[in-house]
């Protein structure tokens, strides 16, 4: 959780940009409360009696277990890296040390939700909502090993309906859907 005291508290939700988001609060002069992706609710309800916005930012759950599976698998450079499809229903049925948890933990506690998709421009509004000036944020932690090929390429039938079924709150909540087509 991150704070600029008195203006605004980011709840940072794992694979959805929050180190970029972090490091433009650092620039804000901001500070870290607990860990990166801990919410310390006591210090959380002192900053909005002070009246600070909180907020969080959301992600396709799709493109999130992508990332997700780059991260894990592919980053970490893992011998005899599991195919996603395989991957996927694994890590929906074990957990991987964060989802299980919640993919938007705190999410219910927000005034402010910004989605990935649209980062910038969400990012820049709630920065003047609370009345801050406008810290760019820059691409921190992009996956190289990603290509940046869409979601959809990694997704058979048993994936998709892995993610539709586990996630199918997030997905209705953002108003999510899955684009392209299926593979395999």
């Amino acid at each position: 959780m991150w704070i600029i005291n008195r203006k605004l508290v980011f709840i940072a939700h794992p694979k959805m940009a929050s180190r970029s988001v972090r490091d433009a609060i650092v620039r804000l002069k901001g500070r870290q409360c607990g860990s990166h992706h801990e919410i310390v609710n006591d210090e959380l309800e002192k900053q909005r009696e002070r009246g600070a916005s909180i907020g969080c930012v959301i992600r396709n759950p799709y493109d999130v277990m992508v990332s997700w599976y780059y991260h894990m698998e592919k980053r970490h450079g893992r011998k005899g890296v599991r195919p996603f499809s395989k991957w996927i229903r694994e890590v929906i049925a074990n957990g991987n040390g964060h989802l299980e948890y919640g993919m938007y933990k705190g999410y219910h506690l927000c005034d402010t939700v910004m989605h990935f998709e649209n980062l910038d421009e969400d990012w820049k509004a709630w920065t003047e909502k609370c009345g801050l000036r406008h810290e760019p944020l820059g691409y921190v932690g992009v996956s190289l090993a990603r290509s940046y090929a869409p979601y959809c390429e990694h997704y058979d039938q048993k994936a998709y309906e892995a993610v539709t079924n586990h996630f199918a709150k997030e997905i209705e909540l953002g108003g999510y859907k899955f684009e392209g087509e299926l593979c395999g």
